[in-house]
């Protein structure tokens, strides 16, 4: 006979678990390129004028949104109305969205406090996601078995399963490494099938 176990329990706990170390950052070539010396420069100047251009915004929204908030829920209470956005001196929009940082579940107790357990279960519900570990992915057993508990004719109707290749770390780094292969590839990019992210430019 199988023993009894807490589903809730079982999925808390694999929660917990589902933590990965960072990969530590290789070191980098430093190169000496005269040819784009004068961008370069031109790069870190633009990109100091844009980070001092969103400083001033992010400092007039600080100081914008305590005040569109209280204006939002001043016009709403009055009309008994839901609006997700509010207009100001025919200037800007503010949008409120339905998204919230995530809140462990065992905050629920905080919320039951706060509203009443009838209520607190109408104003949070627990979201649960599943997802395959690399080596249950990697093990044909792991996934037959899933399959065979739930059923075929019924895995797609409780599973969410979507499927893409993904470059390994022999392609990635053979394109910067081997000629043959980035030749090999290039057509492939030429397509569009294989489309690497664009890279990014940082200071150092």
């Amino acid at each position: 006979m199988a023993a009894k176990f807490d589903v809730n329990a079982v999925l808390a706990s694999a929660a917990k678990a589902n933590t990965g170390a960072a990969k530590s950052k290789s070191k980098a070539p430093d190169v000496e390129c005269d040819r784009i010396e004068s961008q370069i420069k031109r790069w870190i100047a633009s990109k100091k004028a844009v980070a001092d251009a969103e400083a001033e915004m992010v400092q007039a929204e600080n100081e914008i949104l305590p005040v569109a908030v209280e204006l939002r829920k001043a016009e709403l209470r009055k009309t008994g109305k839901y609006e997700s956005s509010i207009k100001i001196n025919r200037a800007i929009q503010v949008v409120f969205q339905n998204k919230y940082s995530k809140i462990d579940p065992t905050m629920i107790e905080a919320f039951k406090k706060a509203f009443g357990d009838d209520e607190a279960d109408k104003l949070v519900v627990l979201k649960t996601i599943i997802s395959l570990t690399e080596k249950a992915l990697n093990d044909p057993s792991i996934m037959e078995t899933l399959v065979k508990a739930v059923g075929p004719e019924k895995f797609a109707e409780y599973f969410k399963v979507d499927q893409t290749l993904v470059p390994t770390e022999r392609l990635h780094e053979g394109l910067a490494l081997d000629e043959d292969l980035d030749k090999k590839a290039q057509k492939l990019v030429d397509n569009g099938i294989l489309k690497p992210y664009k890279p990014s430019v940082r200071a150092v």
